[in-house]
């Protein structure tokens, strides 16, 4: 277990390591891949009702810093709505933080393009 700091909230990395959503470049949109990506999530959340997550969304760098930053918030929040309103998550349970483009040195790099699930306590 790897602990990390979300605000000023205490965080773990374990519970949900595996659960990296990757996006298309450009994109926020809906795609079977993402929502078996969401559905297993959600599973996780039903089997752990006081758990609350933040979704820490992610682009490449082929975007200016500005469209970068509302694309990774747009790709939270997209994972967001569909755990609250596909799966009937609470939403007081989610936290979304767009964190634009990562440091990659490639312009489109697919690892770059996504929503990492971070636990807090």
């Amino acid at each position: 277990i790897s602990a990390c700091l979300v605000g000023s909230e205490m965080c773990i990395r374990d519970s949900f390591k595996n659960d990296i959503i990757k996006f298309e470049l450009n994109s926020n949109k809906e795609t079977s891949a993402l929502n078996n990506q969401v559905k297993s999530i959600a599973g996780k959340l039903k089997n752990s009702p006081s758990t609350k997550i933040t979704l820490g969304g992610y682009t490449d760098r082929s975007g200016s810093a500005s469209f970068n930053k509302i694309l990774s918030i747009q790709r939270a929040k997209w994972v967001k709505d569909q755990l609250v309103g596909k799966y009937g998550i609470s939403n007081d349970r989610i936290t979304v933080v767009g964190h634009g483009e990562t440091s990659s040195t490639k312009e489109y790099d697919v690892d770059s393009r996504r929503v990492e699930v971070i636990q807090v306590k």
